[in-house]
């Protein structure tokens, strides 16, 4: 990549500007220097990262903080999207919400110690709904065991599920958008002098990553073997006792990994642009639409083609649309979420069965009571007994 095709910010120990007028755009970086080489952001990451927000979302800069920020000025634009460098301390607040565990040694900073690692879940953690573009300045493992979100890593959009891992190098132009009110998984970030300390082959981690950013499918076996792996991490880490004990578990977690490179039948192609915008909008509708339903604003969830019309679309472009997105027809997609609030309604409520069924849009309590069963394989009756 030249500088005529993007911006070019190079590691000279002082303020450094490349850009381009004809394109419309001026990009301007002040302090410090924050980058460890020579990074090429594209034209084309900035476009499409800082064109997926609206002025309604949040942005993680502040007139009011002092490090190291870049912004990216559009002719004409109504708003001024700020990139910044997201430093690894930072990343737990910006990224989640709740309560953060407790770590029995504070006198050890994350950034001393050169590795975070979070379990989010229902009742304590979750992701935050947007987290607008940055660059990160460490390396990110993600693993998804539930929930639903897009990820956006420099030009490559994805739509993530559960039984998805993703290792991102540092200073990849980064955001995200949760379409799920609830998340499962592990996030782990660290920094490459903490990964290398006491290695001889000091070179592998930067070759690994050299290949970008990479998303892979798992099984479900797959994705429990992690989830093991970053447990334990999480147990050593939150004592902070054993360093050395944390770096020999986080280079086996990494090489594990690495080991599921090679095979291209797991890695996940990003999906268009358009494509995933369809789907953003498609779910946002549905989201506010299950909210409405819940508290008797509509008596139940609009058709695919109500969908479409709603979206200006063919009902058959939104159905397959979705589907090469996210892997679930719009069938699909309803009949589960219409199965996950009829079994939180069951289990957080003492609404009689019948009113939980009407509430959701079923007038026949036997047909829900079916439905129940063959999305969950248990009775709505024998969900209540066994959650009481």
């Amino acid at each position: 990549m030249t500088e005529a095709n993007g911006f070019l910010l190079k590691n000279n120990g002082k303020n450094s500007l490349s850009s381009r007028s004809d394109e419309g755009f001026t990009f301007s970086w002040s302090g410090p220097n924050i980058f460890s080489q020579d990074v090429m952001i594209s034209y084309k990451e900035l476009l499409l990262s800082t064109d997926r927000f609206s002025a309604q979302d949040q942005l993680i800069s502040s007139q009011r903080d002092t490090s190291p920020f870049c912004s990216i000025f559009a002719k004409n634009a109504q708003m001024q999207p700020s990139i910044r460098t997201l430093h690894m301390e930072r990343l737990p607040n910006t990224y989640f919400t709740g309560n953060m565990p407790a770590q029995e040694h504070p006198d050890k900073p994350l950034r001393q110690m050169g590795i975070t690692v979070i379990r989010t879940d229902d009742h304590f953690l979750s992701c935050r709904n947007a987290v607008s573009p940055h660059i990160l300045d460490c390396y990110m493992i993600c693993l998804v065991r539930g929930g639903e979100g897009v990820y956006h890593f420099g030009a490559n959009s994805y739509y993530l599920g559960e039984n998805t891992l993703c290792f991102i190098p540092p200073w990849t132009l980064t955001s995200w958008h949760s379409q799920t009110a609830w998340q499962q998984g592990f996030c782990c970030t660290f920094t490459e002098a903490w990964f290398n300390e006491g290695l001889e082959n000091k070179s592998w981690l930067k070759n690994t990553g050299e290949r970008g950013d990479t998303v892979l499918s798992l099984t479900t076996e797959q994705t429990a073997y992690f989830a093991v792996l970053l447990e334990d991490l999480l147990a050593t880490h939150e004592t902070a006792a054993d360093l050395d004990l944390m770096r020999s578990q986080l280079h086996v977690l990494v090489r594990k990994i690495a080991a599921l490179f090679s095979d291209q039948h797991k890695h996940i192609v990003p999906g268009s642009t358009a494509a995933i915008g369809l789907t953003r909008r498609f779910l946002d509708n549905c989201k506010a639409d299950f909210e409405r339903l819940l508290t008797g604003g509509i008596a139940g969830i609009p058709s695919l083609a109500a969908y479409a019309h709603r979206l200006h679309v063919t009902p058959n472009h939104l159905n397959d649309t979705v589907k090469a997105v996210t892997g679930r027809s719009v069938g699909q997609y309803l009949q589960q979420e219409l199965s996950r609030y009829a079994s939180a309604l069951l289990q957080q409520t003492d609404l009689p069965i019948g009113q939980i069924a009407d509430r959701l849009g079923f007038k026949d309590p036997a047909y829900f009571a079916r439905f129940y069963r063959k999305h969950t394989g248990v009775s709505p009756s024998e969900s209540r007994r066994q959650h009481p």
